[in-house]
């Protein structure tokens, strides 16, 4: 998770001196509980997708990102969510970007991974995290005068269409994530990254129902 228009401004940031970016550190622009989406995702399923795997988004640049404990729900019928990975970004005010570390997966510290992302559609409920492994993938992005040029790194480069999640609050959430000291592993989770299947549907439901009213009317509208 979290693996995102531009004009005449790339212009003229291409010709800013990089330490005057570093300078316009910011909170970050958006923030709240979000699923990570395809981007051929269908409208009617985004929202369902937040019963399976979602991050929660922080101003000062922190996300924890959480996945559903599939095998306990099955057994038992209750919703835990289980902590997957946490990550530190900041962000860049005037070009719109983020750099950012992965610093812990499944409750564990890991060898500390950068990554780059340029936030697009702030304003949105739908913002999208356009995400980089190097700075220079991102330089060359953000010099580009012609979207078009993007094609050229399309292999280095991945679009992280978001969604916030309807309803999802601290208050609601505080009872089904799991405070167990056992760290989880990716055997213990079934991981949600392929996206959502429509045979998932009546499982969303439930789950959405015991989270909040709110959150169950936001699923699945038309289907």
């Amino acid at each position: 998770m979290r693996n995102v228009v531009l004009g005449g401004l790339l212009i003229s940031l291409a010709l800013v001196p990089k330490f005057a970016l570093a300078e316009e550190k910011a909170d970050f622009p958006f923030t709240g509980y979000f699923s990570q989406q395809l981007p051929d995702t269908p409208p009617g399923f985004k929202q369902a997708m937040c019963a399976l795997s979602f991050f929660k988004q922080t101003a000062d640049g922190s996300v924890v990102a959480y996945e559903l404990d599939w095998q306990h729900y099955k057994a038992h019928n209750e919703v835990r969510y289980l902590e997957d990975h946490r990550t530190q970004c900041d962000y860049n005010a005037l070009d719109q970007t983020n750099e950012c570390l992965r610093v812990s997966e499944y409750g564990q510290a890991v060898n500390k991974s950068k990554f780059y992302e340029h936030v697009e559609n702030i304003q949105s409920d739908e913002p999208i995290l356009r995400g980089f492994p190097n700075r220079k993938a991102l330089d060359y992005f953000l010099k580009s005068a012609d979207p078009a040029n993007t094609a050229a790194i399309a292999p280095s480069f991945n679009q992280n269409h978001l969604h916030r999640c309807v309803g999802f609050n601290d208050e609601v959430l505080a009872k089904h994530i799991s405070k167990d000291a056992t760290a989880p592993t990716p055997k213990g989770l079934l991981l949600f990254r392929a996206g959502f299947q429509k045979e998932q549907a009546a499982d969303a439901m439930r789950i959405m129902e015991l989270i909040s009213a709110e959150a169950l009317n936001a699923t699945l509208p038309g289907q």
